[in-house]
């Protein structure tokens, strides 16, 4: 015999099934009416449920294969809601919406005062009401579904067979690895160099552009070396519109790896005994010259594993912890009713797409 839920859902499922289609834009909702995208256990994801995920002014200036891609993706994010509000429920976590206003009015009270200093904030941060409830909502759900997969408090009755996927435990061991293994692509730095320049063009088999050019340079040069600022020269006598107004400042080089200046001037930048606050120049290239000033220098180190530990087991947590909500996730889906049948093989599949990177 099936229970009255069942046989409900499989009611539903059959009046529209015939009537299963394909994302039409926003603009037609209304004249297409809220049919039923899915069906998950005993509820149900509406065109109009999908919709409110979307950006309207976004989608409606998709094409047609970027509309599918998105609305589907859409009616996925909202299954899996569906699923983790349910085993949030099942743990003895409460989601009612009574309870999220009732955290964000003590959270307004707590930090602004009141409703008066909550719109000031809306004002100055240019938000809306509407997205930043919606904001803490989710946030709220976020963190009873972290309780639920974790099993503190009140989850601790989420069962068995769930509990033991998530676990972001991070060994010693780990962290040793995870820092040998990246040692050199993240936590170790090249030599960088700090530069303004001071770059001055000339016409091309025109001597006396070529003359005017090098009597300036070596006029500025001049001027440096009595202390002028570097930075004021720049805006007044450079020719390099792209950093002129901020007084020639290129910020920072790293050695071997920048398109900001050509090779010729790296290497004169990077020669062994060059020191902050040296001039370098001027420099003949092509149909220009160039005049440096060398703000500071980074010498190029490999952090020890004690002054990154804390970032890698960050970043191993924050791994771990994403495997396992999809652990979670797809035993969820697995033993879910998810109509129709090719939706909950999408999802599965995406799933185990997410556990394999």
């Amino acid at each position: 015999m099936f229970s009255n839920t069942r046989l409900g859902t499989i009611l539903v499922v059959c009046i529209v099934s015939a009537a299963w289609f394909h994302p039409a834009p926003a603009s037609a909702q209304v004249v297409r009416g809220n049919k039923i995208e899915a069906v998950v256990n005993d509820k149900v994801v509406t065109r109009y449920d999908v919709f409110q995920e979307l950006d309207k002014a976004s989608y409606d200036k998709m094409s047609a294969s970027e509309q599918k891609r998105d609305f589907n993706a859409a009616v996925q994010n909202l299954v899996l809601g569906i699923l983790r509000e349910e085993a949030a429920k099942k743990a003895g976590v409460k989601l009612s919406e009574e309870q999220v206003r009732g955290s964000l009015t003590r959270y307004i009270d707590a930090r602004w005062g009141g409703e008066e200093g909550f719109e000031s904030f809306l004002n100055d941060q240019g938000l809306s009401e509407k997205s930043y409830i919606e904001d803490f909502r989710r946030q709220q759900r976020t963190q009873a579904w972290l309780r639920v997969v974790s099993g503190r408090g009140a989850a601790a009755k989420l069962s068995e067979d769930l509990r033991p996927l998530y676990d972001i435990t991070v060994t010693p061991k780990e962290m040793r690895t995870f820092y040998r293994l990246n040692r050199d692509e993240l936590f170790s730095t090249k030599d960088e160099i700090k530069v303004r320049y001071i770059k001055m063009f000339y016409k091309r088999g025109n001597k006396k552009s070529l003359r005017k050019v090098k009597q300036r340079m070596r006029g500025i040069k001049a001027s440096l070396a009595t202390k002028a600022d570097f930075a004021v020269l720049a805006e007044k006598y450079s020719d390099d519109v792209a950093t002129k107004d901020a007084g020639g400042d290129i910020g920072w080089i790293e050695k071997g790896k920048t398109d900001k200046v050509p090779e010729a001037i790296e290497k004169l930048l990077f020669a062994e005994g060059v020191k902050a606050g040296d001039i370098l120049g001027p420099k003949h290239l092509v149909n220009a010259y160039w005049l440096m000033k060398v703000d500071n220098i980074k010498t190029a180190r490999t952090k020890p594993f004690t002054e990154v530990q804390a970032d890698i087991r960050n970043e191993l947590v924050r791994r771990k912890n994403k495997a396992a909500l999809t652990r979670v996730l797809s035993v969820l889906v697995e033993k879910a009713y998810i109509r129709p049948p090719r939706l909950k093989v999408q999802i599965k599949a995406n799933l185990a797409s997410q556990r394999r990177r």
